[in-house]
């Protein structure tokens, strides 16, 4: 048998075939489209095509290629769940939409195709979906090489991916990832000819500027601070804020409405 023959062609194949994602695209676009789980939901659909027959070549996502090859399509299917910009990276994307790599679950596929060849004791899906989160998030902390913005306000996947409140939109988007209307980002990609803040001229407006620092919207964050009890900060006050079940849901409401009036909305972006 030729020790070249592999899998890597028919993920190629597998990730070409999915079609249906531009189809989908228009059904979701970035202001006024479909709300995060309806989203999710149409791109499971696209997930379970990608999936077919996973446990017979799972053992190809052992090369990195082929792995990147199989999130191709996903990243797609993420920016659009979640309104992102499409240069936000793969593995904050899929953080922020939700969305677990499916290389991981193919690692699921796999585990129950060796336990039933074997005839051993199935895992339960509680036990598939633990071991499944355990990995997605070691590789959330050791990919250090981009989303360093959306891992600082998102450090453990779990408490954001399991939580029952608080839809993403394309507002909220922008805050997580800081790829969107700010001018660190647009003076980045060449956009504007500087990188300052135009409300109050510091000469970095990123997202952690716009959100937390310019004085343009102090008002607004103090308001939010009295009327939430918390103190607004990247690294206290959004995991308290968004990852923490309130005891009122007009907290999550208040924080979301200052998210989307600062600095975003009033620039029309």
């Amino acid at each position: 048998m030729c020790r070249k023959l592999g899998f890597g062609k028919h993920l190629e194949c597998a990730a070409a075939k999915a079609t249906t994602i531009a189809s989908l695209s228009r059904l979701m676009p970035n202001i006024g489209g479909l709300r995060q789980k309806k989203g999710q939901l149409l791109m499971s659909v696209e997930q379970s095509q990608l999936l077919y027959a996973s446990p017979i070549w799972a053992s190809a996502l052992d090369f990195e290629v082929n792995k990147q090859e199989l999130l191709k399509p996903q990243r797609l299917m993420a920016k659009r769940v979640a309104c992102a910009y499409t240069t936000v990276s793969t593995n904050a994307i899929l953080v922020v939409a939700g969305m677990l790599p499916l290389h991981i679950m193919v690692s699921e596929r796999k585990a129950v195709y060796v336990a039933k060849k074997a005839g051993s004791t199935l895992p339960t899906k509680r036990e598939l979906r633990e071991d499944s989160m355990n990995k997605w998030q070691s590789e959330w902390v050791q990919n250090t090489g981009t989303g360093g913005w959306t891992r600082r306000l998102i450090p453990d996947v779990r408490p954001w991916v399991s939580r029952s409140f608080g839809t993403i939109n394309y507002h909220i988007t922008q805050f997580l990832t800081a790829h969107g209307c700010f001018g660190e980002y647009l003076w980045r990609f060449k956009k504007r000819d500087v990188s300052e803040c135009h409300d109050c001229l510091d000469p970095t407006d990123d997202a952690e500027h716009a959100f937390f620092e310019c004085d343009q919207w102090w008002r607004l964050r103090r308001e939010l601070e009295v009327k939430t009890g918390k103190e607004f900060t990247p690294d206290i006050g959004v995991r308290r804020t968004f990852l923490l079940r309130v005891h009122s849901k007009n907290r999550l409401n208040i924080s979301v409405c200052y998210l989307a009036s600062s600095h975003i909305t009033i620039r029309l972006c």
